[in-house]
């Protein structure tokens, strides 16, 4: 005999009994301290599995008054146990699954290990309807013999986007269930539960049990991108559109009611553009306040583009010298520059292989002209000939006033304003007027993160101007200026 025995609430535990005349020994729950006409709250639960029927409880109560005997009282009382619904147990674990790439059912994640079990143990109970509920709106649920078998279960609708799905009309769970995913989505589904309806057949009113099932995660896969480049034409000292042809295969954050936790982006490396190339989304140039992160590999002279999304790799665009470029493959006309490009998911995991192909990239000198010009430095030659003429530096390029009084004139400001930190160094007042090609005014542009250091015999006036008896100068107030 096992089971639990309560009076009043508290547990009471069965005690070996013995040497009391008329009572066999044995062993006994045993009330002790009850007072003539004390009502107690006795409470039973077998130890297995109750079933409709009658049982007899026989009970047995010692009295004794003071100054008398005892006397031992016995009752057999039988207790009708009445037919009564016991509901069900459901068993789920855990579950893991890829995203899916396609509305194909073989992406379905199985619901392994899940199990439902009556808790009736005569046989006169059945389970009627399982159902899933709380999937969102675009995940599909297969339900069948296998997962090769499979077919489509009925939707039996929802509200505020997420759904109920009929796993079985009536009778026992399917042994596949599974779940599809929207394409590309991953994410936790954590809000699941199975609603099963059972009952005993004798009787009209069934019970439905609501149980919450365990997580089901749906990982993310990097599902890569393709290239179809096309040869691009240009002038150094403009922005050039690469014309890579792109086209992510998961390019957008899947929407709806449940969060699609991992987006892709792109890892583009470009190889053979020379140092202090700059990078553009349209005509804004990428710079270290982006979402776009570039490094530079000198020695492979190759740029790494990272978190690119395809929205930016439609509109992506460099600006560079001609003479900076080196060509890739010598065995096809044009400069080619190496183009490797895949995509990251965006939780730091999974990644697709790389794909490569090559960018003809056509890249003509600059040409001044009388008017205003913006032109780069190119390491060659520059006339700026008539107009306000403005030499851009490239990202974080530096240079000294030997330099840039050999290379430049007829030039009237240069731009330190490109990504990253430019500096000119050791700027003297003769080769300010070299630049100028005559005496004049020239302007430094810049940032906080640009440097300015001047040598020669400069009188700093005051609020960015500076003056010699050869030419004057001005510079940005952010710029940081060194006298030397």
């Amino acid at each position: 005999m096992g089971g639990a025995l309560t009076v009043d609430g508290t547990p009471v535990a069965r005690q070996a009994v013995a040497g009391i005349p008329g009572l066999a020994d044995g062993d006994y729950y045993v009330v002790e301290g009850v007072a003539m006409g004390d009502t107690l709250a006795l409470e039973y639960t077998p130890a297995g599995a109750m079933i409709a029927g009658t049982v007899t409880v026989d009970s047995w109560v010692q009295s004794s008054e003071p100054n008398g005997g005892t006397v031992l009282s016995h009752d057999r009382t039988p207790l009708t146990l009445a037919v009564a619904n016991n509901g069900v147990t459901v068993t789920s674990v855990p579950v893991t699954g890829s995203e899916a790439a396609s509305s194909d059912k073989a992406g379905a994640i199985e619901l392994a290990g899940l199990q439902v079990a009556l808790n009736d143990a005569d046989g006169s109970e059945a389970i009627g309807a399982i159902l899933l509920q709380g999937l969102p709106d675009g995940f599909l649920v297969y339900v069948g013999s296998s997962a090769a078998t499979a077919v489509l279960a009925s939707n039996a609708g929802g509200a505020g986007g997420l759904n109920t799905w009929v796993l079985a009309p009536a009778g026992a769970l399917p042994a596949y269930v599974g779940i599809l995913p929207p394409g590309y989505w991953s994410g936790t589904l954590n809000t699941l539960s199975l609603l099963v309806q059972s009952g005993e057949s004798a009787l009209n009113e069934k019970q439905v049990d609501e149980v919450l099932l365990a997580p089901v995660e749906v990982t993310p896969v990097a599902n890569g991108i393709t290239l179809a480049a096309t040869a691009v034409f240009g002038r150094e000292n403009a922005v050039i559109a690469l014309n890579l042809n792109s086209s992510m295969a998961d390019p957008v954050q899947v929407s709806g009611v449940a969060t699609d936790t991992s987006v892709e982006t792109v890892t583009l490396k470009l190889t053979g553009l020379g140092a202090h190339a700059s990078f553009f989304l349209g005509s804004v140039e990428i710079t270290d306040a982006s979402h776009v992160a570039i490094g530079y590999d000198s020695g492979q002279d190759a740029y790494t583009l990272t978190d690119l999304s395809q929205a930016d790799l439609d509109v992506l665009g460099l600006r560079q010298a001609a003479t900076a470029l080196t060509d890739q493959d010598t065995g096809q006309a044009g400069v080619q520059i190496g183009v490797q490009a895949w995509t990251v998911e965006s939780d730091g995991g999974a990644a697709s292989a790389p794909i490569a192909t090559s960018l003809t990239l056509n890249v003509t000198p600059q040409l001044a002209s009388t008017g205003d010009d913006l032109l780069i430095w190119t390491g060659g030659a520059i006339d700026g000939r008539a107009g306000q003429d403005t030499v851009l530096l490239r990202a974080g390029e530096s240079l000294d006033g030997v330099a840039l009084a050999a290379q430049l004139a007829n030039v009237e400001v240069l731009d330190l304003g490109v990504a990253g930190a430019n500096q000119i160094t050791g700027l003297t007042p003769e080769q300010a007027q070299a630049i100028l090609g005559g005496s004049g005014t020239l302007s430094i542009l810049g940032d906080a993160a640009d440097q300015v250091s001047l040598a020669g015999g400069w009188t700093d006036d005051g609020n960015g101007h500076y003056s010699s008896a050869l030419a004057d100068l001005t510079i940005g107030l952010q710029v940081q200026v060194v006298l030397i």
